[in-house]
């Protein structure tokens, strides 16, 4: 028979580890998301709108070249400029540790902290928000019903956003919907780059420790989010 008793003891510690891990995660992989997300949107909506232009070739170019750069050589070259080489912000962790703050200053610490993982993770997710933003939005001013708002004489604006970028929107929307299970999970290599406290640097901790029941746990979340 199986007791009950011992298997909570033996799994609180592990709900406890990926409890305290989930926030930070939810933070920083879920402010990438959602900013790269915001102004990659506007950016493939204008970039779209102007097709042909010098300035739109040029974006495609600069994004579909930092759409190859992985997450690791950005992380890195962050990490030794702006924090080893000028000493701006932070190198590691989530917030400083055994300091005396308050409120208002431990979260200014925390977003200090923050900007580094998140400008990492904003420069490997914006170029696809971009380029998939700019292919649907292309696709939709071809529609007829643009033609007709053109026609009509409504201004420019109001066409761009209210009738052609409401319809290239659903594609942004599925993407970001694919990519929630692993703002659960967390970002491990960016993660683990910055010592940041997220399930990314929990899991590979896991991993280096052989701690099958913790990884299970975590394989397990994103699984079902999934």
């Amino acid at each position: 028979t199986l007791d009950w008793g011992y298997s909570y003891a033996f799994l609180t510690p592990i709900s406890s580890l990926i409890l305290g891990a989930l926030p930070w995660t939810l933070l920083l992989v879920g402010s990438a998301h959602v900013i790269s997300m915001f102004f990659g949107f506007i950016a493939g909506v204008e970039a779209a709108w102007r097709r042909g232009d010098f300035a739109e070739k040029a974006g495609v170019g600069c994004m579909t070249v930092m759409e190859g750069v992985p997450e690791i050589g950005t992380g890195v070259l962050l990490l030794l400029v702006f924090a080893l080489s000028l000493g701006w912000l932070p190198a590691s962790g989530s917030e400083s540790a055994y300091a005396r703050l308050t409120p208002l200053e431990w979260v200014w610490d925390v977003v200090r902290h923050l900007v580094l993982p998140l400008a990492t993770l904003i420069l490997a997710y914006f170029p696809g928000n971009f380029l998939l933003t700019r292919g649907s939005m292309v696709m939709v001013l071809r529609e007829p019903f643009v033609q007709t708002a053109r026609a009509k004489g409504l201004p420019p604006v109001r066409v761009r956003y209210v009738h052609a970028a409401r319809n290239a929107l659903l594609p942004m929307i599925t993407r970001f919907g694919l990519r929630f299970a692993f703002m659960v999970t967390g970002a491990l290599v960016v993660e683990t780059i910055y010592s940041y406290p997220g399930l990314g640097t929990l899991l590979f901790n896991a991993i280096s420790m052989r701690d099958l029941p913790l990884i299970q746990s975590i394989v397990l979340i994103s699984s079902l989010m999934v």
